[in-house]
């Protein structure tokens, strides 16, 4: 199965654990992270998510996710096809990162977005026929899809 996370899911493991929802988010992420490295599933990345990963100012979660992501992931390059698609997300209400992560998912045919924004998710909801994608929240994945 082909699983693309965002970068909200990625930085889950380092947020502060004060809250069951995070400590269970985190390890909920970090075992989708086990079974992508022992080949159960594949991870599927963007050239967008590697810029957010990029921005992000915690030099200790920047290089600890891209080398993930460098070591995990296969990489799909923004095209006119994912860009096109992200203004009409965009549109649609959807953040400008938001969109080209749902855009680039829809043009690689990964089976699942993770993502623990509740907004991108509430969207989703939604919107079920405007989105040509499955995302879910990495916690409620794992537990319809352990292996």
């Amino acid at each position: 199965m082909l699983l693309y996370l965002d970068n909200c899911c990625l930085n889950r493991p380092f947020d502060e654990p004060s809250q069951p929802r995070i400590q269970a988010e985190a390890a909920a992420v970090l075992t989708v992270l086990d079974l992508i490295a022992s080949g159960t599933h594949q991870l599927v990345a963007s050239s967008p998510l590697l810029v957010e990963v990029r921005r992000n100012p915690d030099m200790e979660r920047q290089t600890e996710i891209l080398h993930t992501l460098k070591r995990l992931a296969r990489i799909i390059k923004i095209s006119e096809t994912i860009i096109q698609r992200s203004h009409q997300l965009v549109d649609l209400g959807l953040k400008n990162f938001d969109a080209l992560h749902v855009a680039s998912f829809e043009a690689s045919g990964v089976d699942y977005l993770l993502t623990t924004d509740d907004r991108l998710l509430r969207f989703a909801k939604r919107n079920p026929t405007l989105l040509v994608v499955k995302l879910e929240n990495p916690l409620i994945w794992l537990s319809q899809n352990l292996p």
